[in-house]
């Protein structure tokens, strides 16, 4: 969790209302990132040697990461890494309030091997970087913590001299409904202009990827066979200061009486009208329930709206942000460049200048090799995400059930593994990230995977990693996501997408969820 994500609570008594609950202090876990700097090889020069070579295919996955505490215990954690706007990051990981060292930071490829860390202080290698491993960490109360890391390509005789880290944090538990949640962000511009920046001024910068929440709980309870409002909560309060964690008081009759009461979740995100409140979630529970809503180990009915987060055990994980129109006009023309189609969204429905899909020029697929769709043509196409499949229509079972087009994600997102590839790095594809060739493999690969088709050479082998690796994929900012674009037969007045009657195509292209 982030500065303000730290649990800023040594709650007493009279903070959290009228409850008649005791608030006890005690300590509370907080998210960590780590900022990650892969060091210019060409620039690791000393006078002994010619400084440490790296290939130039190291892709990395995910970070190894041991941590000793002050009772002496190691931790291993095993987030995931991610690079945003040309930098590393690992997910957020949770630790306590303290003293550490930490003891190793390795980083890995998707075949588990290590391809880049950090020194030992006694190493050969520790010349080349500032910080070597072992290092202290302290880790304040209610601070936000991003550590910084240098690792070089790994050098397997060196092996025992790369090194990991880990921090300790306050945690609290407080005897009622606390929330906290977390947002995840792909770009901080829209924030900018925002009640997020009311908040957080200038520093808003400091959350490169995710942002703690904007939310408020209304609750309600059940009263003469209709639902009776209490009270709204917002975690952000006249002045713009957050309140973290933000508490929920609901009220129990002094007899203890059994009373049914809801909570519903509310969060500030950008919409295709701009920023307002969007439904999250709702619980019911009566007070008689030992579990009323679940909560992490620290009592907090916690969340996060994306995939940004590393420790998710007790924690409301909702899909990533993702804003899409009804319908586009969209006009399709083939030998696409660099995919197999050039799309052109000429309007979207209903207007807005907010969505993930805006009007321009795409790189586009098709779903089914064996169903035609006329060249040059111009649709009006139905749009559905991929980051769920939550309103597909029913024509899409079978040939782009969710498994298969999560697969699909996981390609696109991980270009960089096969040779000669690289991962698409902006809004959309363009002719910038791959050839006209390249996206007629892409092409290739994709059928082999909606299709089960039987492809060769490179197509092969993105078939095959896709499906060993690609069914839970997730992605995380700045990784990539489907779009697929159903075409409608505007002189069908019937057209209805859940039960379709004559062939259809479904075309798709990939953006920047």
């Amino acid at each position: 969790m982030k500065t303000l994500r730290i649990l800023t609570m040594i709650l007493i008594a009279g903070f959290l209302f009228s409850c008649e609950k005791d608030i006890e202090k005690d300590q509370v876990k907080q998210d960590v990132i780590f900022g990650i700097t892969h060091l210019d090889p060409n620039e690791l020069k000393t006078d002994n040697d010619d400084g440490v070579i790296c290939p130039d295919d190291i892709h990395p996955v995910y970070a190894e990461i041991d941590i000793r505490d002050k009772d002496d215990l190691v931790t291993t954690y095993i987030p995931e890494v991610f690079y945003l706007n040309g930098q590393l990051f690992t997910q957020a990981i949770r630790l306590e309030s303290g003293n550490y060292t930490v003891e190793k930071f390795i980083i890995y490829n998707i075949d588990d091997i290590p391809i880049m860390a950090t020194p030992n202080a006694d190493s050969d290698y520790a010349v080349y970087v500032e910080q070597t491993v072992e290092f202290p960490i302290n880790v304040g109360e209610f601070t936000k913590i991003e550590v910084p890391v240098e690792v070089l390509c790994f050098v397997p005789g060196a092996y025992m001299n790369f090194g990991f880290f880990w921090f300790n944090i306050e945690e609290i538990i407080v005897k009622n409904i606390c929330f906290f949640g977390d947002l995840c962000i792909k770009d901080i511009e829209p924030y900018l202009d925002s009640k997020y920046y009311d908040v957080f001024g200038e520093d808003i910068h400091n959350y490169p990827f995710d942002l703690p929440a904007i939310f408020k709980v209304e609750t309600f309870v059940w009263e003469n066979e209709a639902w009776k409002s209490l009270k709204v909560f917002e975690n952000v309060d006249k002045d713009n200061n957050l309140i973290s964690p933000m508490c929920a008081e609901y009220f129990i009759n002094k007899k203890g009486d059994a009373r049914e009461f809801k909570f519903n979740l509310y969060v500030w995100v950008p919409t295709a009208d701009g920023f307002d409140w969007a439904p999250y979630d709702s619980w019911t529970f009566m007070n008689t329930d030992e579990e009323k809503i679940m909560v992490n180990e620290f009592n907090v009915v916690e969340f996060v709206i994306g995939n940004c987060s590393y420790n998710v055990d007790g924690v409301h994980v909702y899909p990533p942000l993702q804003i899409l129109p009804e319908t586009a006009n969209v006009t399709i023309n083939h030998p696409g460049d660099p995919g197999y189609w050039n799309l052109t969204i000429n309007s979207v429905y209903p207007l807005s200048d907010y969505y993930d899909l805006p009007v321009g020029s795409y790189t586009g697929w098709c779903a089914d090799e064996n169903t035609t769709i006329g060249n040059n043509s111009t649709w009006t196409m139905y749009i559905y995400g991929t980051l769920n499949d939550i309103g597909w229509p029913a024509v899409f079972s079978g040939l782009v059930d969710f498994e298969k087009i999560t697969k699909v994600n996981w390609l696109i997102s991980n270009l960089g593994m096969f040779d000669g590839f690289n991962t698409p790095t902006g809004m959309y594809i363009t002719t910038d990230d791959m050839t006209q060739a390249q996206g007629e493999i892409i092409q290739q690969a994709i059928w082999g995977i909606l299709q089960d088709k039987n492809v060769s050479g490179i197509a092969n082998t993105m078939k095959t990693m896709a499906n060993q690796y690609g069914a839970s994929f997730k992605p995380l900012p700045g990784q990539w996501t489907a779009i697929l674009m159903l075409p409608v037969d505007d002189d069908d007045e019937d057209f209805d997408p859940d039960n379709l009657t004559y062939n259809w195509q479904l075309i798709f292209t990939m953006v920047d969820p």
